[in-house]
């Protein structure tokens, strides 16, 4: 919830969750009790209807009023409800590029349509405009909380991080950092500026949600080729001192892992360059992983970092098939998301 004050609430029905990647549960005449912060007090079973939850307030010292009612939301049929959605990577900025399907490859998709879309956010009613419908829809289709790539704009990414927070939507808001490799009109000024703006929006965030109950910070290398070695360091560096998140991209396109291959040779692979620099580790999030190596499977998992799978861009830029199950196998955490 986003803090404001709301009716408590009961929902009454069948619910339906997964209590391992093996077992689903589904639980009929069950009911969730929730506070006016949001937050869930209660979970009862042979709750059949609403005079069987409404004889369980006086448990909960619950009581309702003309003035405070108490909502009850029953599932209809053959509805039910269910945990809401994790997004673990989207890139917000790049909504209204949605759908957008041809002949392109990573690389060349980012110097056609994403740079460009991504330094017109600059401009803040432009930004308000698409964030405030990327969140919508998010939540329309039930994704309660994201982890999102905004764009080198500061004034940008706090936008999205305050969208987010009065929207009641948790998320990870991350200020992309990329000071290579990208064109003179959408690059950042240099490493330092880089992770000066980076801490700016950590100060942001930190001011409007003290306690990251709702929305927090993430460190966003972009991926390796955007940043220089020197920002790279300083991110782990930055990781290392606030314990903040991670996220970033990992062996997407085979064109961009020969890439990392040129820019960073002293590294054994695009893992090990995350690695050195201290960003791989139990709070990292790596988009893709499309084309890993079975080293890279195996230090993935050693450093305890996820990966967030994303079949549907991975088919339209045709970067390849994942071996998501030989990653579960592995025990790595794996997350979808919708990039």
């Amino acid at each position: 919830m986003s803090g404001k004050v709301v009716a408590k609430t009961v929902y009454l029905g069948t619910f339906a969750h997964s209590k391992s990647l093996k077992e689903l549960e589904i639980a009929h005449d069950a009911a969730i009790f929730v506070d006016e912060t949001g937050k869930i007090v209660a979970v009862e079973r042979g709750v059949a209807d609403e005079a069987a939850a409404k004889s369980l307030f006086p448990k909960l010292n619950w009581s309702e009023s003309q003035e405070k009612p108490i909502k009850i939301v029953k599932s209809k049929g053959e509805q039910f409800f269910f945990p809401g959605f994790i997004d673990t990577h989207i890139h917000a900025s790049q909504y209204p590029n949605a759908g957008i399907f041809g002949k392109s490859t990573l690389l060349d998709w980012l110097n056609t349509y994403t740079f460009p879309m991504e330094s017109s956010l600059s401009a803040l009613p432009t930004a308000q405009r698409v964030y405030g419908r990327v969140i919508a829809r998010t939540l329309s289709h039930g994704t309660t909380t994201a982890a999102y790539y905004a764009t080198i704009s500061v004034p940008a990414t706090n936008l999205l991080a305050d969208l987010c927070l009065a929207a009641g939507q948790r998320a990870l808001v991350g200020r992309c950092c990329m000071d290579s490799l990208a064109p003179d009109y959408y690059r950042d000024a240099g490493p330092e500026q880089s992770i000066a703006d980076t801490e700016a929006t950590i100060a942001h965030i930190a001011s409007i949600d003290p306690t990251h109950a709702l929305v927090k910070p993430i460190i966003t290398p972009r991926f390796a080729p955007s940043c220089s070695a020197k920002l790279l360091t300083g991110l782990g560096k930055l990781h290392q001192e606030t314990g903040l998140p991670v996220q970033t991209h990992i062996s997407e396109n085979k064109r961009e892992i020969d890439l990392v291959a040129e820019l960073f040779p002293e590294s054994k692979s695009y893992a090990e360059v995350y690695d050195t620099h201290g960003l791989l580790g139990p709070k990292t999030v790596l988009a893709h992983a499309v084309h890993i190596t079975d080293e890279e499977r195996a230090l993935i998992k050693k450093r305890g970092a996820g990966i967030s799978h994303c079949p549907v861009s991975n088919a339209a830029l045709a970067s390849g098939m994942a071996v998501v199950r030989t990653w579960l196998d592995d025990g790595i955490s794996v997350g979808l998301g919708t990039d």
